[in-house]
């Protein structure tokens, strides 16, 4: 999309015996931007709502959480995604005590049974996921809930053409025990809506390229699907080179292969694998401009060398036999100057227009 999805305003409440799971599941969703409803300028819900507050047991959550986390880092292995909403576990700190205990010693004695270990190491993945959803649940009672007598009440944003499909989660996992309403009196609302973030855009790491500038306004267009076209072809009119392009494009395809498989990497690396398509892009189009600058490994005469076949210039062999005289005699580089100063002055006018 050019432009981010309309989102609407929707309030909600939830009895606060269901209002966990609700939590956990409008989480997994990834479909809700939370508002404090605190801050309404509603005075009279305003009068009505009460703030929550983390009670030891929230604390207690967070501390427990620490500790799994620090052992699982420790071993070495990735937290797993959040997929159940059953969030039973706060009379369970003892026996997640006990399962930590129990790795510790497993860790320090060699003649443990590899099944035995990996059995402990599942449960313990599963506690992580488990607890980092309770916290995260707890936060955000406390940062943008409200309570009403034995009920939680929230402001979010949600995608226009999503909205159904929050309303039925939340009917689904509160048994009918909640009721919403879309917001639409404008003097209520004063904050700006948020721009939505498409995570499984077809864009891949262009999306991402473009967010490292910033986060288009609310209704402004983004500019990813224009990056994906100007970007590698000013990359291969900066670094137009035969030779680097192909150790740069054979460099792209190990990193994309690191990235399908997941191959675990420094978090450090970690960017440069999620932009692997835009690396081999690039590459590309750096040995097509290379192709057109003449230059192998920084030099004309390592270029004229390969592009020789049976004594006969490649462009020759393509049909260009006029192209050899035009680059020995400089035309072809003024020729190329010039159509990149277009280019350049096309991109200024083009971004003026957007603006």
């Amino acid at each position: 999309m050019i432009r981010s999805p309309k989102v609407v305003r929707l309030r909600f409440a939830v009895i606060r015996d269901k209002v966990d799971s609700v939590l956990v599941s409008l989480g997994q969703l990834g479909l809700v931007h939370f508002i404090d409803i605190k801050k309404t300028s509603n005075k009279e819900l305003l009068a009505m709502i009460k703030p929550y507050e983390l009670s030891s047991e929230a604390y207690g959550i967070s501390e427990i959480h620490s500790k799994v986390s620090r052992l699982i880092n420790k071993v070495g292995l990735q937290p797993r995604k959040v997929i159940t909403t059953d969030l039973n576990l706060k009379n369970q700190f003892n026996k997640i005590e006990e399962a930590i205990k129990s790795i510790e010693s497993m860790l320090s004695d060699q003649h443990t049974p590899k099944d035995l270990m990996q059995k402990y190491i599942d449960h313990l993945l599963n506690y992580e996921a488990a607890l980092r959803a309770l916290r995260e649940v707890e936060n955000v009672k406390a940062m943008y809930g409200g309570v009403v007598g034995r009920m939680f009440v929230f402001d979010c944003w949600v995608p226009k053409e999503k909205l159904s499909i929050v309303t039925e989660t939340i009917d689904k996992y509160s048994d009918q025990l909640s009721i919403y309403e879309v917001i639409e009196d404008l003097e209520e609302i004063e904050e700006k809506p948020p721009t939505v973030i498409d995570e499984k855009s077809k864009l891949g790491g262009f999306a991402a390229l473009t967010r490292g500038f910033g986060i288009p306004v609310y209704g402004e267009i983004d500019p990813s699907i224009f990056m994906m076209i100007t970007f590698p072809i000013f990359f291969g009119i900066m670094f137009g080179d035969v030779g680097h392009g192909l150790i740069f494009f054979i460099a792209s395809l190990y990193i994309m292969h690191i990235k399908r498989k997941k191959i675990s990497i420094p978090d450090i690396f970690r960017p440069i694998v999620q932009g692997a398509d835009i690396l081999i892009i690039c590459a590309v189009f750096s040995i097509f401009f290379g192709f057109l600058y003449g230059e192998f490994l920084g030099s004309n005469e390592w270029f004229k060398a390969l592009t020789n076949i049976n004594g006969k210039p490649i462009y020759s062999i393509l049909g260009l036999s006029g192209l050899e005289e035009e680059v020995a005699e400089h035309r072809w580089f003024i020729i190329l100057m010039k159509l990149c100063i277009y280019i350049g002055m096309l991109h200024i006018i083009f971004g003026l227009v957007l603006d």
